[in-house]
């Protein structure tokens, strides 16, 4: 039967069921993009912004221990000697804290040798 034989009631309920197969295949295939796009998000939100904060903490931790130790030479009085180390101590245990998050959060051969690398230049 060729398509110029069929009425055009057949033809018109033909090409509506067309386009609407092309539009649930196109809904479908939009609908897993977003879901992977949603996958991907959380992925971002949850591990790779939580390692980039707590190298931020660290590495600010870090200069700001850096400056406490420069002004230990500056400084001569005991009281506030004493508040310097207090705050180097209080600045040691946030670096402790974002080690032990980044050895949860990192799995890559790459990023546990860094770490590594970072947890043996901290012992020394």
């Amino acid at each position: 039967m060729k398509l110029t034989d069929m009425k055009i009631g057949v033809r018109l309920g033909a090409g509506f069921g067309m386009v609407s197969l092309l539009m649930v295949v196109l809904i479908a295939t939009a609908l897993l993009r977003l879901d992977k796009i949603g996958g991907l998000s959380e992925s971002i939100i949850h591990s790779d912004w939580a390692k980039a904060d707590a190298i931020a903490t660290i590495r600010s931790s870090t200069r700001s221990n850096a400056a406490l130790v420069l002004e230990l030479f500056i400084h001569d009085g005991a009281a506030r000697s004493n508040a310097i180390h207090g705050e180097i101590d209080a600045n040691k245990i946030t670096i402790t804290k974002s080690l032990e998050m980044l050895d949860q959060l990192v799995h890559s051969p790459k990023g546990m040798s860094l770490l590594a690398t970072l947890k043996q230049l901290r012992k020394a």
